[in-house]
């Protein structure tokens, strides 16, 4: 058995047919997540992660993801930089005195589908700040060599990718199989700040073994921990700020 079985998974499915006795399975599904989030939280503090939820202050379960323009069947638990650090990028990206967007911010998205479960750093194109930043950084040889051996460093059952949409799709890079460094430098290249998602993710089926109740948590922590050193990576801070970087290769292709 599953933290999240498959009578979970079928709720959203229910909701989006309107069936009988939907908003009861979906009710209890909400409350799944929340538990999740309270079992989290405290975690990531004590391991000093700095990640928050709520950024938007409508709760921090959501029917939305940041890794989809289009609406979906699905129920995601969002983390994030915090609500003042947001004002403060989204006061660059010239957004002032408008409501703070969360996918205008890398996240960590823990997302449940009618099929499947999926912990995610998702960086979507309205990041622009943050995507700038990822693309002026990987334009620094000695980056592009730390980026890769993060990579290299992750589980093996990472996918990878510039798709969107809360589905993994086939064309996608996976960490156990990872290209020789010069291949990975000519993929990476293709990635267009403010066009392309960039995402990295672990998926799992209904029923993995992996996700028993027990070991539910843990294992979503264990998840958390290692991507937060891609958001680390990607996300832009005072001290992690490729900007120019970024604006001297838009320089070189004008």
């Amino acid at each position: 058995m599953t933290y999240f079985t498959q009578q979970d998974h079928t709720a959203l499915l229910e909701a989006k047919a309107n069936m009988q006795d939907a908003d009861v399975a979906l009710q209890r599904l909400y409350r799944r997540f929340e538990d999740l989030h309270q079992a989290l939280y405290p975690k990531l503090r004590k391991h000093g992660i700095d990640l928050h939820a709520n950024l938007e202050k409508k709760g921090e379960i959501t029917f939305s993801s940041c890794a989809s323009p289009f609406p979906t069947e699905l129920m995601t638990l969002t983390y994030t930089r915090s609500h003042n650090q947001a004002e403060i990028i989204e006061a660059i990206m010239g957004r002032e005195n408008r409501p703070i967007e969360t996918h205008c911010h890398p996240v960590i998205e823990i997302r449940l589908t009618e099929n499947a479960f999926a912990v995610e750093f998702v960086v979507s194109p309205q990041a622009r700040q943050d995507q700038q930043n990822f693309a002026g950084k990987l334009s620094v040889e000695t980056q592009r060599e730390n980026f890769y051996k993060l990579l290299r460093g992750m589980k093996h059952d990472y996918s990878m990718g510039f798709w969107s949409g809360a589905h993994l799709e086939d064309m996608h890079l996976s960490t156990g199989n990872m290209p020789p460094a010069r291949i990975m430098n000519q993929w990476l290249e293709t990635f267009a700040a403010g066009r392309d998602w960039l995402r990295i993710g672990a998926w799992f089926t209904v029923e993995d073994d992996s996700l028993t109740p027990d070991n539910f948590v843990n294992e979503v922590f264990q998840r958390i921990s290692e991507l937060y050193a891609m958001y680390e990576f990607v996300a832009w801070t005072s001290n992690n700020n490729f900007q120019e970087f970024y604006k001297r290769t838009l320089a070189k292709t004008r």
